[in-house]
């Protein structure tokens, strides 16, 4: 139940993000999102390395046997 309430959170926070998107550029200019779109990409990032080192731990690549 948890989880499914954190993910109707997340949904609709995104989705009233893309509603008033005018709005938070409005607020946030050119700078902010400048800000905010490195953010992310340093979020994404860092995902896609926790990733790749899941793969390699499940692959059981750099185990020591």
């Amino acid at each position: 139940m948890i989880v499914l309430a954190a993910m109707l959170l997340c949904l609709l926070l995104t989705y009233l993000g893309m509603i008033f998107t005018d709005v938070l550029h409005r607020v946030l200019r050119a700078t902010g999102a400048n800000v905010l779109a490195r953010l992310a990409g340093i979020v994404l990032a860092t995902l896609a390395v926790q990733f790749i080192f899941d793969g390699i731990r499940g692959a059981r690549l750099l185990a020591a046997e």
